[in-house]
């Protein structure tokens, strides 16, 4: 199968103007409303959740055609925590992206977890998956003894599709921690992809972000899933070498895995970052897909 996807590959890069950009699938009998993103936090002290947020439609902004972004700011003070939701970003096809501040304004240290849950459709035998984070702590009470970001015996980040764990990043022992005069410390861009997925996506994909910090102190976390379908094998053979480059395209206008895809270099995740001197600049937050596909063929 790799190797006739290379074949195509191939065939893409010289026949990209055939390629075809179909209008956005949605489930039968469902609307945009039935795809917008969910997220909950936890503690440890607590076990139920002590944040809860659910998309409501008037409270996005459609940049292209089913990419949808937050326009403001929501901040939450649960008691145990300052929740500020900073970004969110989501996409049915799906892809989800989340920016998030936790400011632990107790006087303990603090188990945190976040569960970004974004329903998809996407019904294919098998995918593309690329997931990314970054994570930063700020000494915000500026105590001579400095802050810490643990992760709590797993690993920070975890992404899952249909509730099975595709991958991780920041495993044990990750930490972050300052010593005075500094009071900000990041762990600069950590992803994986993009990589083969042995199954499509039926309901939902879904972030879970975990760690400990401690007290009078703010951690700031963005991070990222995506899938990209890879057709049938027994759906290459159809449709012939001049039109292998429909393979790698997502479902509406403007969204092959060849062309350069602004939802996946995007000002809110880019801008964010670079602010507040998470990555370079010349470094992209997230990769195009483009060099997902060069990376997945080896070229």
């Amino acid at each position: 199968m790799k190797k006739l996807m290379k074949v195509a590959g191939v065939a893409v890069v010289f026949l990209t103007a055939q390629v075809v950009h179909a209008e956005l699938e949605l489930a039968p009998g469902t609307t945009i409303t039935d795809y917008l993103p969910t997220i909950t936090a936890s503690t440890i002290a607590v076990g139920d959740d002590i944040y809860s947020y659910t998309g409501v439609l008037d409270q996005f902004e459609e940049k292209e055609e089913a990419k949808f972004e937050l326009k403001e700011t929501q901040e939450q003070d649960t008691g145990f925590g300052i929740i500020t939701l900073e970004g969110l970003a989501f996409d049915p096809d799906p892809s989800v992206f989340a920016n998030f501040l936790v400011y632990n304004n107790t006087p303990n240290t603090q188990v945190y977890q976040f569960n970004v849950l974004q329903p998809a459709y996407l019904n294919e035998l098998s995918s593309l998956v690329y997931g990314s984070i970054v994570v930063s702590l700020q000494d915000t009470d500026d105590s001579i003894d400095g802050a810490s970001l643990n992760d709590y015996g797993a690993s920070i980040y975890e992404a899952y599709i249909d509730g099975n764990l595709v991958d991780t990043l920041l495993d044990p022992s990750f930490s972050l921690s300052t010593t005075p005069p500094a009071n900000t410390v990041g762990s600069g861009l950590q992803e994986f992809g993009w990589n083969t997925y042995g199954a499509g996506v039926v309901n939902d994909i879904a972030i879970k972000i975990q760690f400990s910090l401690s007290a009078g102190d703010t951690a700031t976390v963005l991070s990222r899933f995506d899938v990209v379908a890879i057709p049938e094998p027994a759906s290459v053979g159809l449709l012939g070498f001049t039109t292998l480059g429909l393979f790698y395209r997502r479902r509406r206008k403007g969204r092959s895995i060849l062309g350069e895809t602004a939802f996946l270099r995007d000002p809110i995740e880019q801008t964010t970052a670079i602010n507040m001197g998470y990555v370079n600049p010349i470094h992209r937050l997230l990769t195009s897909k483009e060099l997902a596909r060069a990376q997945w063929l080896n070229f």
